[in-house]
């Protein structure tokens, strides 16, 4: 069994696979990371918008 070719690529093949999506899962989250501290110092910096002041109609 330890000799079947077979066996030996599907283990790599399911080893190389794990390790690749465990690398993009990495890579992603820290990009989706600074992306999102990007956008809350950007939305942070912002002026707020002014208020509408209501008047009472005459």
């Amino acid at each position: 069994m330890t000799n079947d070719p077979f066996m030996w690529f599907w283990l790599a093949m399911i080893g190389f696979s794990i390790a690749w999506y465990s690398f993009l899962l990495f890579w992603l989250g820290i990009r989706g990371g600074r992306e999102i501290v990007r956008m809350a110092r950007v939305l942070g910096a912002r002026p707020a918008p002014p208020t509408p002041r209501t008047t009472p109609r005459e």
